[in-house]
């Protein structure tokens, strides 16, 4: 049969195979389409290797660099440690990788830093230097124990009371003495009698803080004589400052017989305020008394000699 009459007899509407290159575009082969899910895997590979990349890289040496700025303040060297724990450390401090505990520590060692650095060239900086400085100190302090109350050490709790005198804020300041404990005592009392004499401002205010203050020392069992003698002298000063001449006089007559050594330089301030009393109130010839039993006991170098010509 020729090629002619085959093609009359296909029914109508018969398709017969593809000519080469029909159809292509439509039904793509499967090895023409094999690289595109090939390539997706290969962009999912490479993101996987960056972020176990990333999350194996090692991170900040918080340990280390805390010990380090631990031992650099140790040696004074308060700048260095400064510079140390402003650099990569301290922009990386919230990094989730460095614990409660390091930057707690991070924050108490800052406050450490400012406080030696400012004491020890206290004198080279401006007044509003000063005050940013102590409110740095308060600040780190208060950061490091709101992450662990630990970290506020007896040594960092005298700075900070220190720190809170130095802003003014007397009342905060003798609290934070008030916890200091026993080996710490001379320190309590220095801090206590700082506090008395920042509060005697004039003020009405001023004058009842500070008498609040010394009657709580002089209830101090553990007050070393001397420092009892001074918070008598200070309690004369405000009396007499107040025209309280003759409850001036009755108190320390009390307490120079107390006192027992009338050759004691502790004595010779009693001496010298009680013949300033008894100067106010006429009675000069007692008052030369006991001004010239001041000049015999106080010191040759003491200031107060002068006061009583």
């Amino acid at each position: 049969m020729s090629s002619a009459s085959q093609a009359k007899s296909e029914p109508p509407g018969a398709l017969g195979p593809p000519a080469k290159g029909e159809g292509a575009a439509a039904r793509p082969a499967w090895r023409d389409a094999w690289p595109i899910p090939v390539m997706l895997l290969g962009v999912a590979l490479v993101a996987l290797g960056l972020a176990t990349l990333v999350n194996s890289a090692p991170g900040p040496d918080f340990k280390g660099v805390l010990s380090d700025a631990e031992a650099l303040i140790e040696r004074q060297e308060y700048g260095a440690a400064l510079d140390l724990l402003n650099g990569p450390i301290g922009q990386n401090i919230n990094d989730p990788r460095a614990t409660a505990e390091e930057r707690g520590l991070f924050h108490a060692l800052r406050g450490d830093a400012v406080f030696l650095g400012h004491r020890s060239s206290k004198d080279q900086v401006t007044e509003s230097a000063a005050e940013k400085n102590n409110e740095s100190v308060v600040e780190e302090y208060e950061r490091a124990t709101a992450l662990n109350e630990e970290l506020l050490t007896d040594k960092r709790r005298g700075f900070l009371a220190q720190t809170l005198l130095d802003l003014g804020r007397i009342e905060a300041a003798v609290e934070e003495a008030r916890h200091l404990p026993e080996e710490m005592l001379e320190r309590r009392h220095r801090l206590v009698k700082e506090a008395i004499e920042r509060a005697q401002d004039g003020t009405p205010a001023g004058r009842e803080l500070s008498q609040a203050l010394m009657n709580e020392l002089l209830e101090d069992r553990q007050l070393p004589e001397g420092d009892r003698v001074w918070v008598i002298e200070q309690q004369a000063r405000e009396d007499l400052m107040q025209g309280k001449t003759t409850e001036v006089i009755d108190r320390l007559l009390t307490e120079v017989q107390r006192v027992g050594d009338l050759q004691s330089p502790e004595a010779g301030e009693l001496l010298l305020l009680l013949g300033r009393a008894y100067m106010e109130t006429g009675q000069l010839d007692l008052a030369r008394q006991q001004l010239a039993q001041a000049e015999r006991v106080l010191l040759p170098g003491d200031a107060r000699r002068g006061m009583v010509a």
